[in-house]
């Protein structure tokens, strides 16, 4: 018996949802693991070294390309419906940027049965659904969860904020200041997400967009959805998924 759309499209979310909660729950790499691969970072461009927070589109086999104001996408169609995924803090033992790792849409051997490999988003793709991921994980780079939570909301200190640098040759590993804070408009990673997307999604006709936050990511998720709605853009998601949302006490 054919499976309903609506039961089919659920599945498909409830499936995504989990697997990338899992995903960043459990991924909090090893000291010895290491992702500094050739492969892995000719995927990203200057980064780890030079600050990357961007929406990247994925398409099958774990495929992905950076969206760029005004060029098409192979992997995002803006008369479809698109799901934004939000990652949280990245800043468990030495932090993720040290070891050039970022979520995508491919399970790690480490988290995943079978030797991992596993592709999350195949269901939402099959669906016809664009999927993207929001990347902050530079910013969310901070020993303490707190340091990277009040970026989502506002400049601690009023002179922009830091960000984690990697150099692969070197092995150091540095903290630098947003430089394009004032020029950009960007008081908060919020602001940052709402520029992302308005410049990646300015042309959106589909049906609908959902965001997926977890843990921290669910704070952003939530607050960027707020100022999209305060301005009525047509990206403004109808639905969030938070997932384990996480608030410090502070």
């Amino acid at each position: 018996m054919p499976v309903p759309a609506r039961a089919a499209s659920a599945r498909a979310v409830q499936n995504v949802v989990f697997a990338l909660s899992i995903v960043h729950r459990f991924g909090h790499a090893e000291a010895a693991d290491n992702f500094c691969t050739p492969a892995n970072l000719g995927r990203f461009g200057e980064w780890p070294k030079a600050l990357d927070s961007s929406i990247y589109w994925f398409g099958h086999d774990d495929q992905a390309e950076k969206a760029t104001s005004g060029s098409p996408s192979t992997f995002y169609d803006p008369s479809k419906p698109t799901m934004l995924y939000f990652h949280g803090w990245t800043g468990a033992g030495n932090g993720w940027t040290s070891l050039c790792k970022r979520i995508t849409t491919r399970c790690h051997p480490d988290i995943c049965p079978d030797g991992g490999g596993q592709l999350l988003v195949n269901d939402w793709l099959n669906a016809g659904w664009n999927v993207g991921l929001f990347y902050w994980d530079q910013f969310a780079d901070e020993e303490c969860a707190r340091d990277a939570e009040q970026k989502i909301w506002f400049d601690r200190k009023g002179d922009g904020f830091r960000w984690k640098s990697y150099d692969v040759g070197s092995g150091v590993a540095t903290y630098r200041t947003y430089e394009d804070y004032e020029d950009l408009g960007d008081a908060s990673v919020a602001d940052m997400c709402v520029r992302n997307v308005k410049m990646a999604m300015g042309s959106f006709t589909g049906p609908q967009v959902r965001f997926v936050g977890h843990s921290l990511g669910a704070q952003l998720a939530v607050r960027c959805a707020a100022l999209l709605h305060v301005e009525d853009h047509r990206a403004a998601p109808q639905r969030l998924a938070l997932l384990e949302p996480y608030f410090s006490k502070h």
